[in-house]
């Protein structure tokens, strides 16, 4: 686990520890300066999420034309595809719960609030982690085959 955790970058990670320090002390001292720490933590967080994606759901990452031809059958695709969907629903969850501000005063103050969104933003990063790994260690298991039928000829 420690060496996925080197996939983040670190905006993810600041902002996770900002957002874990945050919800601790919200405990308590409901303090606005707080809560709004928290918040800029989600901020971070996910901003740092933008340039995950970017980073790691590349179509490609292969760089065999062979298994890289078409785009509806590359092997990293329907990971891409996943990961993104997750990032369009942790934003909508936090988009949601500002919109949901505006008729429920204090939601965004309120700590089961905090604490779900602590919640869904960790579950996220386990299983961006999770994703990001067992696709890299599949891809690199079909490209240390291809090496091999590739030296096999050579020799």
């Amino acid at each position: 686990m420690v060496n996925s955790l080197k996939r983040l970058n670190w905006m993810q990670i600041v902002g996770l520890l900002i957002q874990i320090v945050g919800y601790i002390i919200c405990c308590f001292n409901e303090s606005d300066y707080f809560i709004n720490f928290f918040w800029c933590g989600v901020g971070l967080t996910a901003l740092g999420t933008y340039y995950f994606t970017d980073k790691w759901t590349s179509e490609g990452k292969t760089w065999y034309n062979k298994m890289d031809k078409k785009r509806d059958s590359n092997f990293t695709r329907k990971p891409s595809d996943f990961i993104f969907w997750v990032t369009i629903a942790l934003i909508f969850v936090l988009i949601l719960t500002y919109i949901s501000e505006l008729w429920f005063k204090g939601i965004t103050k309120d700590n089961s609030t905090l604490c779900a969104v602590l919640v869904v933003s960790l579950v996220y990063t386990a299983v961006i982690i999770t994703v990001v790994e067992r696709t890299n260690d599949e891809v690199e298991m079909i490209l240390d085959t291809v090496e091999s039928k590739k030296r096999k000829k050579r020799k």
